[in-house]
């Protein structure tokens, strides 16, 4: 299913994956100033297959989306096992129900745009999924129960926000689900301080280098995040967070009705699957007659697992929706919600093979209608015989590449030529982040930094700039027009700032052009002097005379 999707969120390829993995290998920590804005400090761990895979395979991109969506394969595994504590796996009615949930987990907005893709949701679900699953082994056999065990979950579960933070909410949500059902727990406290140690020894595995260096370099172990508390120098004191998709107060029940009117919502594209909102639905209906029915409260209270998932979906979905609201984090949402979905079924359904194959075939083409619907939002419709596609371009020794806006980064790789003597400066990164008026890279220390770096700098300078908010195909003289007549901008309040400090810093006589790449489909230019432009095209040219 990776291989036929063809996946690729290219925004945040070109931004900061594959940079991050190369940054490390190649310690430009503070080498280069703030490339991709916030996502330069993200732990670059979880990228390193993906970078290794592009080093080795990149002439052969189907086998790349294969490895990636072994991802796919261990959470579907992950479910499996869940699965088996749920039901009797011995029947075949509910084998064939198990073949439909995985059919509803990976047609899943949040799962099928991803599989395959460098986005790292899927893998750090996986390790929710894993940890969750020896939490409802113990719960539902408390003979199993031993404090290494959930020592051990909380480990796995630790790893996983080690390597990527955005899944915060489930693990917030396995600790208070544990206190929730304590009463399921031989030793409640040490069991769940246990839980909590792993953690944070599976955080500090994963996060301890990059925590230790943060502290040493920029005063801030989490830095740029709760600066507010840390007061780097390097960033404003407040504390970051991407606030983009939250509801408001008054919208906060109803938002998972309202994101389907509202363009954008949780997604940068229109989302239109409907299967969170229906788990949302079925969980707070659910919760309704869980509060009117005495019988169904002592029901629940003896199925524990059935509880523990209950407990775990109601509050991981809304800490997700107060954290994030953000599609792409909602992975474990998406199939917790179709595990406890598929439960209700199997409670309410009468005991016949015939209801089960019914409700089961409606599934199936409920499914099948929602994957076609996401098909064409992220994956390619090109013909790639590379993963990754960068025209030859060779920059001269001792280059600075200044870079305006995001995403441009991820592209600097790829070029040829001394690496180690390339540095990139981030200029004017506003690019619709709200940043209470800061920006990384033209404030505080960073500035002073890149200051410093372009006043001793003495080789060549090449500028770079993404054209990736509504205005394509414009020349940088089209550019200068529209900013001298100071003409009204669609969309992104901010964009203008990234074209004006461009035309602001380069020299008049600087020559523009669009780099050819299979990686983002929006513009990223290259602008140089014309003797210089000669020399980092020239192997491009040459292999544009072969191709003709």
């Amino acid at each position: 299913m990776g291989v036929s999707l063809k996946n690729e969120i290219s925004w945040d390829f070109t931004n900061y994956h594959y940079y991050n993995a190369w940054a490390f290998f190649n310690n430009r920590l503070n080498f280069d100033i703030v490339p991709a804005s916030f996502n330069t400090f993200l732990n670059p761990v979880i990228e390193f297959p993906l970078y290794f895979y592009i080093q080795w395979f990149n002439n052969y991109p189907t086998l790349i989306w294969a490895l990636q969506s072994i991802w796919g394969g261990l959470m579907l595994f992950c479910v499996y096992k869940i699965t088996t504590l749920l039901i009797d796996m011995k029947k075949i009615t509910n084998w064939f129900l198990f073949a439909i949930l995985c059919v509803v987990i990976l047609s899943g907005e949040g799962v099928g745009t991803q599989l395959g893709s460098s986005a790292n949701e899927i893998p750090v679900a996986f390790f929710i999924l894993w940890g969750f699953y020896l939490l409802l082994k113990m719960v539902k056999i408390p003979q199993t129960q031993t404090l290494k065990q959930f020592l051990i979950a909380g480990l796995i579960m630790g790893i996983g926000l080690g390597l990527k933070q955005t899944i915060i909410p489930y693990c917030i949500a396995s600790g208070l689900t544990l206190i929730i059902c304590h009463k399921y727990l031989n030793k409640p406290v040490k069991s769940i301080l246990f839980f909590a140690l792993g953690g944070f020894m599976g955080y500090l595995i994963i996060n301890g280098y990059f925590i230790y260096q943060y502290w040493v370099l920029y005063s801030n172990p989490m830095f740029p995040f709760l600066n507010g508390i840390f007061h780097s120098p390097y960033f404003d004191d407040f504390n970051y967070s991407d606030t983009r998709f939250l509801p408001t107060i008054k919208e906060f029940l109803i938002f998972p009705f309202l994101w389907h009117a509202k363009s954008y919502a949780i997604s940068e594209n229109y989302y239109t699957d409907i299967r969170l909102t229906l788990y949302y639905c079925v969980f707070m209906l659910f919760s309704l007659h869980l509060i009117c029915s005495s019988k169904l409260r002592e029901e629940i209270n003896q199925n524990k697992p059935l509880k523990t998932i209950f407990v775990f979906l109601v509050l991981s979905f809304f800490i997700w929706l107060f954290m994030f609201s953000y599609m792409r984090y909602a992975v474990t949402i998406e199939i917790i919600g179709a595990i406890f979905t598929m439960l209700l079924i199997i409670h309410y359904t009468p005991k016949k093979d015939f209801f089960f194959i019914l409700y089961s075939t409606f599934f199936t083409i409920l499914a099948g209608a929602l994957y076609l619907d996401f098909g064409s939002i992220y994956k390619t419709t090109e013909p790639i015989e590379q993963k990754v596609f960068v025209e030859p371009i060779t920059l001269p020794e001792n280059t600075l590449i200044k870079t305006y806006g995001l995403p441009t980064a991820g592209l600097v790789p790829f070029f040829q030529g001394d690496k180690k003597s390339f540095k990139i400066l981030g200029y004017a990164q506003h690019h619709c982040l709200f940043l209470k008026g800061s920006d990384l890279s033209d404030r505080n220390q960073f500035k002073k930094m890149r200051d410093e770096i372009e006043k001793n700098h003495k080789g060549p300078v090449i500028y770079m700039y993404a054209s990736t908010t509504y205005i394509h195909n414009f020349t940088i003289d089209d550019y200068r027009k529209i900013i001298s007549e100071q003409a009204q901008f669609p969309g992104c309040d901010t964009w203008p700032l990234v074209i004006k400090a461009l035309l602001r810093d380069m020299p008049l006589d600087y020559e523009c052009r669009k780099i050819k790449t299979n990686i983002i489909k929006w513009d990223i230019n290259l602008c140089a002097s014309k003797s210089l432009m000669n020399t980092i095209f020239t192997n491009s040219e040459k292999l544009d005379e072969q191709n003709n």
